[in-house]
């Protein structure tokens, strides 16, 4: 919790300095998204630095990134808070053009991925007791060569 109220307070306090992250993180984003389109691609930037201010603002508030068991991921994405309250709607939107080039298609997959972690915080697995002795179907610890439930497991 101290990770997260810290990098709350940081984004709060210095706005301009989480503006930068987000800039940055998102450059990075979009450097990693566009690498495998083809050379020339008006849409692929091979720096950071090329890459459009709003292009880098607005790719980090549009990650698929579950945040739910991950405190580092968590406390990053409140550092886009002051920006996301600031912005315009239309800030918020990935150009048409750049989604489709970068797409990748949601699978059923992709949601038990970012689910996984809210069904294991709210319920848990439970490993069921062992029980004490030979199970059924081990072989009989009176050295029979027989499974313990066709030997002294009979009358158990």
């Amino acid at each position: 919790m101290t990770l997260f109220r810290t990098t709350a307070e940081a984004a709060l306090d210095e706005p301009e300095s989480a503006a930068t992250v987000q800039r940055s993180l998102g450059a990075r984003m979009a450097v990693s998204l566009t690498r495998r389109l083809a050379a020339g691609d008006p849409l692929r930037f091979e720096r950071e630095e090329d890459v459009p201010e709003a292009l880098a603002m607005t790719l980090p508030v549009n990650t698929r990134q579950s945040f739910v068991d991950d405190a580092e991921v968590m406390a990053l994405t409140t550092l886009f808070i002051p920006w996301t309250a600031r912005a315009e709607p239309k800030q918020l939107f990935l150009p048409r053009e750049f989604i489709r080039l970068v797409h990748a298609r949601w699978s059923p997959q992709d949601t038990m991925r970012l689910l996984a972690p809210l069904r294991e915080h709210y319920h848990p697995k439970v490993q069921a007791p062992r029980q004490e002795g030979p199970s059924r179907k081990s072989p009989c610890p009176c050295g029979s060569g027989e499974k313990y439930k066709r030997c002294c497991g009979k009358t158990a």
